[in-house]
């Protein structure tokens, strides 16, 4: 008796599920695509007086990753990409915020001399919010 229960349990749990139920994919939602937006980026390192490597987000800063934006148009900890002019695009982290970045302005992080970076220039660039 007990078996013949056991099996009508398990016909009963195999034909009533939907498989959706078990799925991890199909409980993660694709986030709509933000589009590109413009805005204004300069450069920056680490070697200037009062720098300590150490952002405002509390992470150390990371060549390749780290930008400083101001936090009420980027949130921290936000990874946005970065298309430039010559249509390279790489992604990067919100970690960093600094006086003078207002508005849609970014500073992104090169371990560079100032020399190096005043080369940049500042630049008219493409971001777009992931």
């Amino acid at each position: 008796m007990f078996r013949f229960l056991s099996l009508f349990l398990i016909f009963i749990f195999v034909f009533t599920c939907h498989p959706s139920q078990f799925s991890y994919a199909t409980t993660l939602k694709k986030q709509p695509t933000q589009k590109w937006q413009t805005f204004k980026a300069t450069f920056y390192n680490a070697h200037c007086k009062g720098c300590s490597g150490r952002t405002k987000s509390g992470r150390n800063l990371a060549k390749g990753i780290s930008i400083s934006v101001d936090p009420k148009v980027i949130p921290l900890g936000t990874w946005i990409l970065i298309k430039y002019s010559n249509g390279i695009i790489e992604k990067r982290r919100a970690d960093d915020t600094g006086g003078r970045i207002k508005g849609k302005k970014i500073d992104i992080y090169i371990p560079k001399s100032k020399k190096e970076l005043m080369q940049l220039g500042k630049q008219t660039i493409q971001i777009q919010i992931l």
